[in-house]
């Protein structure tokens, strides 16, 4: 089960806390039953142990760790020393009586101890849980209880006290009402033949926590982990005051040192010579073996077939999504010598793949492969994969950090190695996992993480962490990179998120927070803005600077309609901004000069030639750019970002389980004033449960508030395009029954004719598009073919047309297909548009402008244009789905000619003739390229 970022909260959970409100709000007629729940219910605890107890003959075996895997020890001091809240036997049922015999007995409350005399049961006083970590996914429990003799204290020293061992906690009411409002009185808890087997699958243990919340309509809670730290104290009064801390099963990663020496891990013939700069590189450490094979594999993509060729044993166990690119690059230090700097491109999935096959750590009594056999692992599945805020325009204009999979539609930190070569969906662009890190860079956060002596001093998160603040850095700052961890999820999995990416949906639920029916004992609201946040936001308050972080941004909006009596206004510019519209041209021009400086960075990069200070000047306006392009969408109503507002609503009310961190809900009018209502969401960025000595059971939940009226990009519309000046002609005149004036109706077809010489007599495009009129012309206006802007106003635009089959550019908001051309061949598509409608003649488009990247995708044939050839690629040319239905897709030139027999192809043909659109002669009267379907423009004849 994947992680899901903004999800709405659970509907059973919803309809819990409806149940709830109906019983709490009701002013008359409370039933015994309504009552019992109001004032009866509890809260219990329950602790168990996973450790097992070893005979003397397993303990010298286990020393010697002869048979490790054989050695499971025996459970029944932990089955019969569960501990409890309140008074209930491990059956459920209530603990009672005094046991006089000296054993232990866990029906009894009371037992006759030889030290003490009768002392009543060891019991749970408090409990505790957590959420910690930045988004709140890992769980701390600390739970306390009281042993009440030196005899049971020994016993539960043994299980409970004992850093690193499993242990099962679970919680609930003793009371609650279902989610159809009837009273429930029983409790159920994970059944000890499961936790107590030996060798027991986690993910079974989770998956039946999961199923008994579900079943007590969330009155159920529980986790599994590990006994991280305890402490007890010894009472005057012969008892032992006794304190455990939980920590959920990812704590692992936090903690792990990443240690494991590649020389331990792969064949001593797998390596180069120990003496040598290479071999003393590959035994680093697991990465540092793979960053340095991967640097001899200098070619464009890197399979894992020639990685394996290599490293066999590294490799085999790598996923089959393996990718990696490759550049020489050389760097221009200085002006007398260059220093060549061969350079790869990995995904971020393929790191996290590394780390679960060589680094993570492995239950050795588990099947290879199975949901447990890897602690602390991360998803490397696309399936289950989250997303991050990117779009369109957004890019890196440093490449020796990273690459985003997909190109800038405005050619901007375009890396011809990469994106010539992949073509990926509209998902995988948005795929976290599909992040393409520097290897030289990744090599830098490895070297940082080795301490004095060559051995990692870091944990694999801190490395991850210190790794992914790069990412967000190099991609404008408008991501917020982390690591969440999903317990649930094949006995827990760790997820790469991007904690900006807030939902595009409004939630479902609506919490009702104040009034007589309320549920929530607490509710507070306050600001949590760091200081630099709120350095910023006191310069951006009333400024007319618009430079600022989405964070900023959306704080801002946290208040708007006011303004600063005492400062008005403020800049961080000096001078006298009268001039709006000169100020205005003068930030387009130097826009414009960075992007060309961008542009200029890239190509140098890649002709193996750049200047280290080009990079940094491809830097300066990148925030800026991003946070306009990216975050800021047009036309959605709001240009706040996408990001939540670090302000923090919590909440607190009788204990619920199935609150998940990330899930999102709205709240009901009443307490925001009333200009907020409607206009925010809350994220859930932390829980904590707890059970102290009254005895109930609580939850706190924290949110963030995030704007529901979300980034969305409205469907463009099409551009003004100067209309067509003469009237449109009708088929029929009304009066006269016959043709209307300047309309002639395609004459007869004559049988075995082919229409297309008389359609085309002249013979237009009987040579490629490149000598066309608008190709020289979009040239001699800086466009090169296939690389035109989709946005760009000077060099295409949006023509409406969006009842395609298919298009090879699609609005990333709508979906829809949406189709470009150059503002020549637009006005003239116009034209005979307006004369098709006229004449009754229909249509279908399926193609228009297509970029380089999309060109290359297409399936190669005859009849595709390599990439930078295409007359799509100037935006000059459209395919016609209606027509290329009639032959099926078919190149038989004897079927294409068939086709141009008939009266659509005729007519439609007819008509374009007349405003420069033509069937080029090329792909017309060729054989074995026969296109019916394809249409350019080359201005009149």
């Amino acid at each position: 089960m994947a992680i899901e970022i903004g999800v709405g909260i659970s509907p059973g959970v919803a309809q819990q806390l409806e149940a709830r409100k109906k019983v709490i709000g009701k002013t008359s007629g409370r039933t015994d039953d309504d009552l019992m729940y109001m004032n009866a219910k509890t809260g219990w605890v329950k602790l168990s142990s996973g450790v097992n107890t070893l005979s003397d003959s397993e303990v010298a075996q286990f020393r010697i760790q002869k048979g490790r895997k054989e050695i499971t020890g025996g459970n029944s001091l932990a089955k019969d020393n569960v501990l409890l809240g309140g008074v209930m036997r491990p059956d459920g049922g209530l603990r009672a009586g005094i046991e006089t015999s000296g054993n232990v007995d866990p029906n009894s409350a009371y037992i006759l101890r030889p030290s003490t005399g009768i002392r009543p049961m060891a019991g749970i006083t408090s409990m505790t849980v957590k959420s910690k970590n930045t988004y709140g996914t890992l769980r701390e429990a600390e739970v306390k209880f009281s042993v009440w003799s030196l005899e049971e204290f020994e016993v539960m020293e043994k299980l409970y006290l004992r850093p690193g061992f499993t242990m099962l906690l679970e919680w609930g009411h003793s009371l609650y009402i279902d989610n159809s409002g009837v009273l429930q009185k029983s409790v159920k808890t994970v059944s000890p033949g499961l936790f107590f087997r030996s060798n027991q699958e986690m993910s079974n243990i989770t998956d039946a926590i999961k199923e008994i919340r579900e079943e007590s309509n969330y009155n159920y809670e529980g986790m599994v982990g590990y006994c991280k730290n305890f402490s007890w104290n010894y009472n005057p009064n012969g008892g032992y005051e006794c304190s455990v801390s939980i920590i959920s099963t990812g704590e692992i990663l936090e903690s792990a040192p990443v240690k494991i020496s590649p020389g331990k891990h792969f064949p001593a013939s797998e390596f180069e010579a120990r003496d040598s700069e290479e071999g003393k590189e590959q035994r680093k450490s697991i990465f540092h073996y793979f960053l340095a094979k991967l640097a001899k594999l200098k070619q464009n993509p890197v399979p894992l077939t020639s990685l394996a060729g290599i490293a066999p044993t590294f490799a085999k166990p790598l996923k089959n999504t393996f990718t990696a690119f490759f550049s020489a690059v050389e760097i221009d230090d200085s002006w007398f010598s260059d220093t060549e700097t061969p350079m790869h491109w990995v995904t971020l999935g393929t790191i996290l793949d590394i780390y679960n096959n060589h680094v993570a750590i492995k239950d050795l009594t588990k099947k290879p492969g199975s949901k447990s056999a890897t602690m602390a692992k991360f998803n490397t599945d696309p399936a289950k994969s989250t997303q991050f805020v990117t779009g369109p325009k957004h890019f890196s204009p440093d490449p020796l950090i990273c690459v985003l999979p997909a190109p800038n539609d405005e050619g901007l930190g375009v890396l011809g190695p990469i994106h010539g070569i992949i073509n990926p969906t509209e998902a995988q662009t948005k795929d976290i996992l599909n992040l393409l890190i520097a290897t030289p860079y990744l090599k830098t956060k490895f070297d940082e993480a080795l301490d004095t002596d060559g051995k990692f001093n870091k944990s694999m998160s801190d490395i991850l962490k210190s790794i992914l603040d790069g990412l967000a850095s190099a991609l404008g700052g408008i991501n917020d990179f982390d690591i969440a961890y999903n317990e649930e999820d094949e006995g827990g999995t760790f997820y790469v998120i991007d904690r900006n990416l807030t939902p595009d949906k409004n939630p479902p639920a609506t919490l009702t927070l104040v009034g007589v029916d309320s549920i929530f004992r607490e509710v507070s609201i306050s600001s949590k803005i760091t200081n630099e946040t709120a350095s910023q936001i006191a310069i951006a308050a009333q400024g007319t600077t618009q430079n600022y972080t989405e964070n900023v941004e959306n704080i801002l909006k946290w208040n708007p309609g006011i303004i600063d009596r005492i400062v008005i206004t403020k800049d961080v510019q000096a001078e006298n901004k009268d001039g709006e519209e000169e100020v205005k041209q003068d930030e387009e021009q130097t826009l414009q000069d960075w992007k060309d400086g961008v542009k200029e960075f890239f190509t140098n990069f890649e002709g193996g030639g750049y200047k280290k200070e080009q990079l940094e000047a491809a830097k300066t306006d990148h925030l800026h750019y991003t946070v306009e392009n990216v975050t800021r969408k047009p036309g959605s109503g709001t240009d706040a970002g996408p990001s939540p507002i670090p302000v923090e609503l919590s909440l607190k009310l009788d204990g619920i389980g199935g609150f998940k961190i990330a899930s999102t809900f709205r709240i009901s009018s009443g307490l925001l004033p009333d200009k907020y209502n409607g206009k925010f969401g809350y994220i859930i960025t932390g829980l904590e449960h707890s059970i102290g000595t009254n005895n109930v059971w609580e939850t706190s939940v924290t949110t963030q508030f995030y704007l529901l009226a979300q980034l969305k990009q409205a469907a463009r519309q099409p551009q003004v395009i100067p209309p067509y000046t003469a009237p449109p002609p009708k088929p029929v005149d009304p009066a006269t029954g016959q043709p209307a004036a300047g309309y002639t109706p395609p004459g007869p077809i004559t049988p075995g004719a082919d229409p297309a010489p008389i359609i085309n007599p002249k013979k237009v495009g009987a040579v490629g598009y490149n000598g066309s009129p608008l190709a020289m012309n979009s040239k001699a206006n800086g466009g090169q073919n296939g690389l035109l802007s989709q946005t760009n106003p000077k060099l295409l635009v949006f023509i409406g047309e969006t009842s395609g089959a298919s298009s090879y550019y699609k609005n990333p908001a709508t979906k829809a297909p949406e189709y470009m051309l150059h503002p020549a061949a637009a006005k003239a598509w116009q034209a005979w548009k307006a004369d098709m409608k006229a004449a009754g003649v229909a249509y279908r488009m399926s193609s228009g402008y297509r970029s380089q990247v999309h060109q290359g995708g297409l399936k190669a044939g005859s009849t595709v244009a390599k990439p930078g050839s295409s007359p799509h690629g100037w935006g000059g040319a459209l395919d016609f789905g209606n027509l290329y239905q009639i032959v099926n897709g078919s190149g038989d030139p004897t079927r294409n000619l068939n086709g141009r027999k008939t009266p659509a192809y005729k007519q439609m043909a007819t008509l374009g003739a007349k405003h420069g659109w033509y069937n080029p002669w090329r792909l017309s009267d060729v054989t074995g390229t026969d296109e019916l379907w394809h249409f350019e423009y080359w201005g009149p004849a």
